[in-house]
């Protein structure tokens, strides 16, 4: 008796016994392969600036030495990881040139903060740094 319901459940097919945490993982992994092939590799992109915020954060602070820049923002907070995944990352020059453009809060107003850096002997060298006004389409130049 025990040889034949050893027999039996061994005759089920595989995916019916296993149907309860097959389905979802291989639904889950039907989602991830769709995303990736639709973002490319934007998720990268974006990753590695959220992993390494003091790029931007070093922008923020040389943007907070200029006097246009409190006089039209306040001082302007460091940004979060949100304010980066929305923003924009542009990777060029074999990613040794970075071009970023994302939203920042300073004490006064918003603006979108633009910067272009160089990967050079381990270290950014930014190129250019501005802040944009989108309603006005003022343009206040930090470091050119």
């Amino acid at each position: 008796m025990y040889n034949q319901d050893l027999m039996t459940a061994n005759t089920t097919p595989w995916i019916r016994r296993n149907y309860k945490w097959a389905l979802p993982v291989g639904f889950a992994l039907l989602l991830l392969t769709f995303f990736f092939s639709m973002t490319g590799d934007a998720t990268l992109r974006v990753g590695s600036i959220v992993a390494n915020p003091s790029l931007i954060n070093n922008a923020i602070e040389k943007a907070n030495k200029d006097d246009a820049v409190i006089a039209e923002y306040g001082t302007l907070s460091p940004t979060n990881s949100l304010a980066i995944i929305e923003g924009e990352v542009v990777y060029s020059n074999n990613n040794e040139t970075v071009n970023i453009s994302l939203w920042v809060q300073g004490s006064k107003r918003r603006g979108k903060l633009d910067l272009t850096a160089d990967y050079k002997n381990n270290t950014w060298h930014y190129r250019m740094i501005r802040m944009r006004n989108k309603k006005t389409r003022e343009l206040l130049m930090v470091l050119e």
